[in-house]
């Protein structure tokens, strides 16, 4: 019987080595039929990837599918309905070997003889899709005739070689063998090893080398040498094979590169790992696939659930994708779930670890793994490899040169034995960056332990020059290197975080550690605030500030001013203004002039927002002299920014739009962008209350472009929210609410903070004005549970505001006086003039409503002569509105369509249409004083007062009710 009809019996007949999974079944059908992938693939109208994903066990054909292969396998048409069931796992494997009719009754064939001595792969591969692309491609290169598959112990480089010469069978006729070098401890055995594995018998034993290459010289052979690392020495007989047989390719696996010229290195790195387990098609990541299918051997129960996807996750992530510890981690299914797995994996390594008979010894645990390689290095080697362990998140080369005294022969041979990697996101920029695998690091870490002085010493180093690196950036940010130094300190947030880590678990609130995790946590405080890392930093923060002993330090100093920094951001007012201010009283006792005008801009920043607006005034003010004095171009910005937006946005201060303009100057002069992107949108609300809405939606354009830029989530919320406000004055509701959502979803994402109740009652004003109450509904309680505490009396102000509005719209007049009567009252005094003239004018529609037109009189006329002040146009046009339906309650038609037609006249010139909530109310007014004045007289009055410059309507207006600007009336 020839070897092919012997697999043909074996595919039929079901004797003891028929496959167990349908996988395999498929690729020995294949195999047996002499077909490649691709024309299997191309018989069954799918992609090579598909046919790939069926024979490593990742998929299951469907039903349309399954026939297309019933054909392309021979598949009698009587049996097609069977064949199709068992690919779809409908019935068992064992009715496959039924289906396939005898090969005795078939022609016969040619003999044709099959060499090589793969090895049968006993679970399905999964994954390593592009690599077995890229080293197909290579293989069937007759440039390349030596490949190094490079990684460390565990990373899946022998399944890796074997699998990738399932695709490349036809190129060797010859054969493919497969040599395990493991097992020699000397590289004069490698002759005589892969002599007996390619069956070659010396007749002659003199000079054994010089015969075997004899032999092989004219074979078109693949030899796969698994496990070389630790023969290197010999390595020079691959040169010489080579040389001497042209047809032969060498496959090589090693956790070091050969070094040779004529090698090729292929490098490999764990399978890919999910960012979480909500990631679309979790089960297609390969890292993830090879787990739950680990899993399912080790525990057949085991069912994946939301809470196991969860620890699948966390175990991947932990193992970075290395296939050996993903299957160790999952043998323990019995015992354990996936979330303890995870937690034992973060804290011991010898966890990963099996006492199952057939897995090799070398592959019993990842210490043991690491142990083999552990052993060929150097003694320096070894140092400075276990020193690197402090390094969490990878290193540049000068970081590792001043903590560790590595230099760059040491690098570069831990690089080449795969126990360093480089990183690949950093080889297309200037600086190499290099990392450990997490695992690597665990087992160094554990061995520098051993030794408490070095392990010390080590950290101490490490942590010294993160803390200059942050110090430096503490500078950097705020000048035209802002975002490379974001982009930097976001690059190193794990070797930051295990610095304040260290001081703060060495320090026990012992000088000088207390005042290291004072200095470097303050030093951060711009780059947690430039990058949303609110809740991060608050953290840090605040261990630091509980652990320090001294009261009178820069560290502490800084340390209070960053957290000061931080809750503002969160909206914490009441926290933050103690904090901001003892930092004002340390800086001032240490005569620190630039610390000082930092921490009184956010004193007032934080006075501002609670309303007060006289001592908000005098700090910024402070603020700016000393920011001037000491030469602080950044600093000066910054307090020019606040004060111009304090005194236009909120007290209608003319001055204010150029001190915006003066640091918006400053800041483009210094290429700063942080601070930048916030003026941008405060020059663009000032010039959406003056009308020109095109310049506003320019400015808040350009600010959401800055802010992308520079990687600022809170600054891509603010300038969403402005254009959604813009859009929704223009009428565009819908583009409104796709910015309003946007800018919603980032403080979900970003970690929440109050000032998401600025979206949220946004959201809930554009739903009010095309009269959907339920939804403003929602928007308004969820801002309402945001609030609670909070202090901040303008965010006060608006959840008052809106429900009072939302009150009105819904019919509850009463409720609705009430709360636009107490929102009158607190922007009273807290002089937020936009929004007192804005509530006066809500109270007096109320007040009409309720029949009281004496006092809604007065209330509007007094929002009328704020926005008049303020020249919000648009303003003054809801409020030339209000009066006409007043006088139009009154049966004061000429007068109230004289009104009418100024606002609609503004309106119309400003692009800001009537929102869809009142043009049934306002037309219904219209056509009320259409039918009291006759239709003649109603034109003549409509067509006069169109032309009219809607200033002098106001100024005549408010002239001839006599109103007292001096002395405003107290209503509400």
């Amino acid at each position: 019987m020839t070897t092919s009809d012997a697999k043909a019996t074996s595919i039929s007949s079901g004797e003891e080595d028929f496959p167990l999974h349908f996988s395999e079944w498929l690729k020995r059908r294949r195999q047996e039929l002499d077909l490649t992938q691709e024309q299997l693939a191309q018989g069954a109208s799918c992609s090579v990837f598909a046919i790939r994903k069926m024979e490593s066990g990742e998929r299951r054909p469907s039903r349309q599918l399954a026939g297309m292969l019933a054909q392309s396998l021979e598949i009698p048409a009587e049996n097609q309905p069977t064949f199709i069931q068992v690919a779809r796992g409908e019935r068992s494997i064992e009715y496959l070997p039924a289906l396939i009719p005898s090969r005795a009754s078939l022609p016969a064939e040619e003999p044709r003889p099959t060499t090589g001595n793969l090895p049968r792969s006993l679970t399905p591969f999964i994954g390593r899709e592009p690599e077995l692309a890229a080293l197909g491609q290579l293989l069937q290169d007759p440039q390349c005739s030596l490949i190094t598959i490079v990684g460390p112990g565990g990373i899946g480089k022998t399944r890796l070689a074997i699998e990738a010469t399932q695709y490349v069978q036809d190129f060797f006729p010859d054969g493919i063998w497969f040599v395990p070098l493991a097992p020699l401890n000397s590289p004069t055995l490698m002759v005589p090893t892969i002599a007996d594995t390619i069956n070659f018998r010396f007749q002659d034993p003199a000079d054994p080398q010089t015969r075997l290459l004899r032999y092989l010289c004219d074979k078109r052979s693949l030899i796969i040498l698994d496990n070389a690392e630790h023969l290197l020495d010999g390595a020079g007989l691959f040169t010489e094979l080579l040389n001497a047989c042209p047809q032969v390719k060498l496959l090589v696996t090693s956790r070091e590169r050969l070094n040779l010229l004529s090698e090729w290195v292929f490098e490999i790195m764990g399978l890919p790992v999910p960012a979480s387990d909500r990631v679309e098609q979790f089960e297609s990541y390969s890292s993830v696939a090879l787990f739950l299918q680990s899993a399912r051997r080790a525990f057949p129960r085991f069912m994946l659930d939301e809470i196991e996807r969860a620890g699948i996750v966390d175990i991947c992530r932990l193992v970075e994708g290395m296939p050996l510890a993903i299957e160790l981690a999952a043998s323990w299914l019995r015992t354990l779930s996936t979330a303890e797995i995870a937690a034992e994996i973060e804290h011991n390594l010898d966890f990963l670890s099996t006492s199952a008979p057939d897995v090799p010894e070398r592959h019993h645990s990842m210490r043991a793994v690491f142990d083999h390689s552990w052993e060929m290095l150097s003694a320096d080697e070894q140092q400075v490899l276990c020193q690197l362990s402090v390094f969490r998140g990878g290193f540049q080369r000068q970081a590792a040169e001043q903590v560790t005294g590595a230099s760059l022969s040491i690098l570069s041979a831990l690089a080449d034995r795969t126990l360093l990697r480089r990183s690949q996101a950093q080889l297309r920029g200037r600086t190499v960056r290099y990392d450990l695998h997490e695992l690597i690091r665990q087992y160094c870490a554990a061995h520098l332990a051993e030794d408490p002085q070095a392990y010390a010493a080590a950290h101490e180093r490490h942590c010294a020059f993160f803390l200059a690196l942050a110090e430096t950036a503490d500078q950097e940010l705020k000048g035209p290197k802002q975002l490379e130094w974001l982009n930097r300190l976001e690059q190193e947030l794990g070797n930051l975080r295990a610095a304040l880590e260290w001081t703060l678990k060495s320090n026990a609130a012992a000088q000088p550690m207390g005042e290291l995790a004072l200095r470097l946590a303050g030093a951060l405080r711009w780059f947690w605030r430039m990058r949303s890392h609110f809740h991060e930093g608050h953290n840090w923060l605040v261990e630091a500030l509980r652990q320090s002993s001294e009261k009178t330090t820069a560290g502490r100093a800084s340390a209070l001013l960053g957290m000061s920094l931080i809750l503002n951001g969160l909206g914490d007012l009441r926290a933050a203004r103690p904090l901001a201010e003892e930092s004002v009283a340390l800086y001032r006792e240490l005569g620190d002039q630039r610390g000082l005008a930092e921490a009184l801009t956010i004193t007032g920043l934080t006075l501002v927002w609670q309303g007060e607006a006289v001592l908000s005034h005098a700090r910024l003010e402070e603020a700016l002299t000393l920011s001037r004095e000491a030469g602080d171009r950044w600093g000066e910005a910054q307090v020019l920014y606040r004060l111009g937006s304090f005194l236009s946005d909120y007290g209608g201060d003319r001055v204010g739009p150029g001190m915006l303009a003066e640091s918006a100057a400053i800041l483009e002069e210094l290429g700063e962008s942080y601070l930048f992107s916030g003026v941008l949108d405060s020059l663009g609300v000032v010039e959406t209350s003056l009308g020109d809405y095109a310049a506003a939606r320019t400015h808040f354009e350009r600010s959401l472009a800055v802010a992308r830029e520079i990687g600022h989530p809170w600054g891509i919320a603010d300038a969403l929210t402005n254009l959604g406000c813009l859009f929704r004055i223009q009428g565009d509701y819908g583009t409104a609410q796709s910015h309003l959502e946007s800018a919603h979803r980032i403080y979900q994402e970003h970690g929440r903070s109050t000032w998401e109740i600025d979206v949220l009652c946004a959201l809930m004003e554009n739903k009010i004005a095309q009269g959907d109450f339920s939804s403003a509904q929602l928007h308004l309680q969820a801002a309402s549970n945001l609030f609670k505490l909070s202090e901040n009396k303008w965010l006060h102000v608006l959840l008052l505001y809106f429900r009072g509005m939302l009150a009105y719209y819904q019919g509850d007049a009463g409720e609705a006086a009430g709360l636009l009567g107490e929102t009158t009252a607190l922007t009273r005094e807290s002089q937020y003039k936009p929004d007192l003239a804005r509530a006066l004018i809500a109270l007096g529609r109320v007040k009409r409503t309720l029949g009281e037109f004496e006092q809604a009189s007065e209330l509007i006329l007094e929002g009328l002569d704020l926005f008049r002040t303020l020249g919000h146009k648009l303003g003054m046009a809801i409020a030339l509105e209000e009066l006409a339906a007043v006088c139009a309650a009154q049966n004061e038609g000429g007068q109230a369509t004289m009104l009418f037609s100024v606002a609609h006249t503004l309106r119309e010139k400003l692009g800001a249409p009537l929102p869809p909530v009142d043009s049934t109310a306002y037309d219904s007014a219209i056509a009320a004083n259409r039918t009291q004045l006759g239709e003649t007289a109603f034109k003549e009055i409509w067509a006069s007062a169109s032309v009219r410059p809607f200033q002098e309507v106001v100024e005549g207006i408010l002239e001839n009710y006599r109103l007292n600007e001096a002395e405003p009336h107290q209503t509400g």
